[in-house]
């Protein structure tokens, strides 16, 4: 497939002001046509938010910067946290497990999985982590100078998009979720960090974390549970 539409989220609240990031790309031909990228207050606006913007078209997957999967070693660690955190050290900080996040993403996540299904069943959904997949892409530090400059060429690969840039750190969380659903689902990346668990649970059903070059981490090098 080369032509779809791909939402990308970075679930959020609304304590002085939204903070729920939403965005949708329309590639055709490997080319982005559309790009949009906007503020909601929660899953239930988010969610009007792309409806008003698909025209009744049905997405073809969604990125998500959420834990989405769960592994119940010590500290609730998974195998794909501690891979990236020894990956990237530069972004470790970032990189938490998700027992220690807040209900704001560790809740309300799964919980957009739950709604986005309910909407368009069978919908492929894919974990992100924009803070360590702007470095794994630009090796650039995820600041406010970083992350725009990011956004006004996003991607290389891709030709230049139409649409505005986003508004803010938030909005840009969720235009990156979008493009790497874009990138799992035209199929120009193969890596699955979900691969690295040997025993996930999916509290809102199945979902990958796709991700843009191999992980040497595994199950045994990797240990589920232990914090690096």
């Amino acid at each position: 497939m080369h032509t779809g539409c791909f939402l990308g989220f970075e679930p959020g609240g609304d304590t002085g002001g939204p903070k729920f990031g939403t965005a949708l790309i329309r590639v055709e031909n490997e080319r982005v046509l559309r790009q949009e990228s906007g503020l909601a207050r929660s899953v239930d606006e988010a969610i009007l938010w792309v409806r008003e913007r698909l025209d009744g078209v049905r997405p073809d997957g969604v990125g998500i910067d959420a834990p989405l999967f769960w592994e119940t070693g010590r500290g609730g660690w998974r195998a794909a946290d501690t891979a990236l955190r020894a990956a990237y050290p530069e972004t470790r900080a970032s990189v938490m497990s998700p027992n220690g996040g807040q209900g704001s993403f560790v809740v309300q996540g799964p919980a957009l999985v739950l709604r986005l299904r309910q909407a368009w069943p069978g919908l492929p959904v894919t974990e992100t982590h924009p803070k360590v997949l702007h470095y794994a892409l630009g090796k650039r530090k995820y600041d406010s100078l970083g992350w725009q400059v990011m956004a006004a060429g996003l991607f290389d690969r891709w030709s230049q998009p139409q649409g505005d840039a986003p508004l803010a750190e938030h909005a840009y969380d969720a235009l990156l979720s979008a493009h790497a659903a874009a990138e799992w689902g035209l199929g120009r990346w193969s890596e699955n960090l979900v691969r690295l668990s040997p025993d996930p649970l999916f509290p809102s059903g199945p979902v990958d974390y796709a991700w843009p070059e191999a992980m040497t981490g595994s199950p045994e090098k990797t240990k589920p549970g232990r914090k690096p």
